[in-house]
């Protein structure tokens, strides 16, 4: 699925979860309570799109791989297992897939856009 494809949809089910909590939460459609629910959708999006973005670009790998060091000076046992196991290469940022990152910060900065304006405007 393309990264536009994926966009457009999220943007949709967004907009779909607004409506269901505005309409599970006060029973009719008011706009502000709307756009209030969908400002929260879209800072949800924004900051699960944010976290994946740092963590696809390796701040953490430096932080886990200097915390293994550590952790291995500190234990007692760390010549009988570094004689008995291999060196663990995980990477985080290896485990977050790219695909997902740009789709979760278009639509969160489309919804967060759209709804300050309508804010705004209202």
């Amino acid at each position: 699925m393309s990264r536009l494809t994926s966009s457009l949809l999220l943007t949709a089910g967004s907009i779909i979860l607004s409506l269901i909590i505005e309409l599970v939460s006060e029973k009719k459609i008011h706009l502000i309570h709307l756009v209030n629910s969908l400002f929260m959708v879209s800072l949800a999006l924004l900051l699960i799109g944010l976290t994946l973005f740092v963590i696809r670009g390796g701040l953490f790998d430096l932080f886990s791989r200097t915390l293994k060091k550590v952790m291995k000076s500190f234990s007692k046992s760390a010549e009988y297992a570094s004689s008995h196991e291999t060196e663990s290469n995980f990477y985080l940022s290896e485990r977050v897939s790219g695909e997902f990152v740009f789709p979760l910060l278009s639509s969160g900065l489309f919804l967060f856009v759209v709804s300050s304006l309508v804010a705004i405007l209202s």
